[in-house]
């Protein structure tokens, strides 16, 4: 074991020895050449008729590959959440039932909710004007995306939180797993309305 974990060792043994149950940490393993490995180690201690220890069992799993990869998966969100939240575009997430589970702080300016009001909120709820054909369109273009054919980009008139028109320009992407099923869409939203004030 590395030095620094040999007292953690030590005191997860002796507490399963104490208590007879079984013991599962994970710590460092120095090998032979000096590679340092990080170790799930699995075991119980195991007693007499007489109730006196007789032996510890146990056995070695080597999550080395497997910490690392988790690693970088919290590293790769990290930078994906720092750049959400400092980008000047607004950045969204749906899940499958198109609700939100990601806000930047550019979409709180651009439509008024803060990130807490619009977690967990219905887009067409949240930023569609009441009307029956603007809501139609978006719930198509939703479906297109789950279907993956199409609703890449779409300009649309969207609603704030005090009720005012925002022409929104929308560039949207499916999220799909590993097996290919698609579990939610990511949006980048720009407030295009003096663009197109200018333009007209």
């Amino acid at each position: 074991y590395h030095p620094d974990d040999q007292d953690t060792v030590r005191r997860c043994v002796d507490a399963a020895v104490s208590k007879k149950e079984d013991f599962d940490f994970e710590v460092r393993l120095v090998r032979d050449d000096g590679a340092v490995r990080i170790v799930e180690s699995l075991g119980r201690p195991e007693f007499n008729e007489s109730g006196a220890l007789r032996s510890i069992v146990g056995l070695f799993r080597d999550v080395t590959d497997k910490k690392n990869a988790e690693r970088e998966v919290r590293r790769s969100n990290e930078r994906l959440r720092a750049h959400m939240e400092n980008t000047p575009l607004g950045m969204i997430e749906w899940d499958t039932q198109f609700r939100v589970v990601e806000w930047n702080a550019r979409c709180e300016e651009i439509f008024g909710y803060t990130k807490a009001e619009a977690l967990g909120q219905q887009g067409v709820d949240l930023l569609i004007p009441d009307d029956p054909s603007d809501v139609s369109g978006v719930d198509q273009t939703f479906q297109h995306l789950l279907d993956r054919t199409g609703g890449a980009h779409s300009t649309n008139v969207n609603t704030t939180k005090t009720d005012e028109r925002v022409i929104c320009d929308w560039y949207n992407t499916p999220l799909v797993d590993r097996d290919g099923e698609v579990m939610g869409v990511a949006s980048i939203v720009q407030d295009s309305s003096e663009r197109l004030l200018l333009e007209s």
